[in-house]
């Protein structure tokens, strides 16, 4: 196992190195000593067939990435001149401190300084026409909509910024590394629905680098994430119809049809995705079984909405700054379990 712990931490190494988090091959084989010991070197094996398509974002490829995004940005809107983009774009910092967003937007800051001699606080200083949203997942979508509905209900210069992205006066534009197909359209959905308005669904732009393919009703959908079939053991069943009262939506959704994907190129097999699935569903929930303290959202591949009765949101992709709670509690839950997880994290899942 030495040898599959040393190419995953040539991938994860610099996980929150920022605050003094260092991995290492010996954490690696730590945390895979944990799952039955037939099933380790798989655990470690399967995990690095996922990280080698693209489901980590290193702080470096982060860089990279932004300095594509501007101006991949610039040119769909036909900028000639990169400065004329940025004195026209304003990049909304509306995320708390300790959020991904405030990072974000540190690197973006340094990014201007070496490419274009531009500080953040330069850019929007000419017309106002490019309002742009970082962030480096979106998930659930819940944190996205809230901060999107909120700024559309605000105003400039007596005008609402509803009515300017409408009327096209104004762009509102969403950049992320990763983002869940199903979330983005709830997300539109809810936007029209709530602030009754056809338009915004047509004029909110996303740019991105990952998409998770985990949309119900589209058709040939990757499902890259942890999805698992019906064929489980008893207690993964009795799991979900001991969920609360509360779980009452999505419940013909908790399992992947055996049939889909139509093709599979995500997992390295169809069975080695069954396998890998079954194994971190089963020690998720034999994880919260030992939890004194649940709540509602948590589920063993990671929260999810405490309304769907469902295991979890099953989300697979990671950045150098944070671990996604959507995402199975294998790689991210901390004490009072017994467990640790592969991604050290502080103060969630110390219940």
């Amino acid at each position: 196992m030495q040898k599959l712990a040393a190419d995953i931490l040539a991938i994860i190494g610099d996980y929150q190195n920022d605050l003094d988090v260092h991995l290492t091959n010996q954490s690696i084989i730590d945390w895979a000593n944990q799952f039955e010991n037939a099933d380790r070197e798989f655990i470690l094996s399967e995990f690095l067939h996922l990280l080698n398509q693209g489901i980590y974002v290193s702080k470096l490829r982060a860089k990279s990435l932004l300095l594509a995004r501007i101006e991949e940005i610039r040119t769909h809107y036909k900028y000639a001149s990169s400065i004329q983009f940025l004195k026209e774009t304003v990049f909304l910092d509306l995320q708390n401190p300790n959020k991904s967003q405030k990072e974000i937007l540190t690197l973006i800051d340094e990014i201007l300084q070496n490419n274009y001699s531009l500080k953040l606080s330069d850019c929007g200083k000419s017309t106002k026409r490019n309002f742009i949203y970082f962030d480096d997942s979106v998930n659930t979508g819940r944190t996205l909509f809230t901060h999107l509905k909120t700024w559309l209900s605000q105003e400039s210069n007596g005008i609402s910024n509803l009515t300017s992205v409408s009327n096209n006066s104004v762009r509102l534009i969403v950049s992320t590394f990763c983002y869940h197909t199903w979330s983005w359209e709830n997300i539109k959905w809810r936007l029209k629905k709530e602030l009754n308005n056809d338009e915004i669904t047509k004029r909110l732009d996303l740019f991105f680098d990952y998409a998770i393919e985990n949309h119900p009703r589209f058709n040939n959908q990757k499902m890259n994430f942890a999805y698992p079939i019906e064929n489980q053991p008893s207690l993964v069943k009795t799991f979900l119809h001991q969920l609360h009262d509360g779980a009452i939506y999505n419940e013909d959704k908790a399992y992947r049809p055996a049939s889909k994907p139509l093709k599979e190129t995500f997992y390295s097999t169809p069975e080695n995705r069954n396998r890998f699935e079954s194994i971190i569903l089963n020690e998720g929930i034999n994880i919260l079984s030992k939890v004194k303290k649940k709540y509602l959202q948590h589920r063993p591949l990671g929260d999810v909405s405490p309304s769907y009765k469902t295991f979890g949101t099953g989300t697979l992709f990671f950045t150098w700054r944070n671990i996604s709670n959507t995402c199975p509690l294998v790689f991210w839950w901390n004490v009072n379990s017994g467990w640790r997880g592969l991604f050290p994290l502080q103060n969630r899942g110390a219940r």
